[in-house]
């Protein structure tokens, strides 16, 4: 597929409450954030642990895309501290949705 076609499927799922899980996946662990962000910062249908590993493996923008979701869980939250830059760790902070663990 398009990248441009890339973009517009993961705008147009990412609030889907019933979207495809598989691709939900496959865009979220997209490369290029302009396809990845809205899946990442939006959709219900990923899991803590999805996007757990995706902030394990991916860069910086995509750290800052899962920062700006509603929840927050703390093992989500203590990867994008341990992971994340100056404008990472600002999102979580400001997050009344935000978890923290103790440490």
């Amino acid at each position: 597929m398009e990248d441009r076609a890339l973009v517009e499927l993961s705008e147009r799922l990412a609030t889907v409450e019933n979207s495809p899980l598989d691709v939900i996946k496959r865009l979220a662990n997209d490369d290029q954030i302009s396809i990845a962000g809205p899946v990442l910062s939006q959709s219900a249908r990923l899991a803590t642990t999805d996007l757990v590993d995706i902030a394990n493996s991916k860069g910086q923008e995509h750290l800052l895309a899962i920062s700006c979701r509603r929840h927050l869980e703390e093992v989500l939250t203590s990867v994008l501290v341990a992971r994340g830059n100056i404008a990472v760790l600002h999102k979580p902070s400001s997050n009344p949705g935000a978890r923290f663990s103790e440490d």
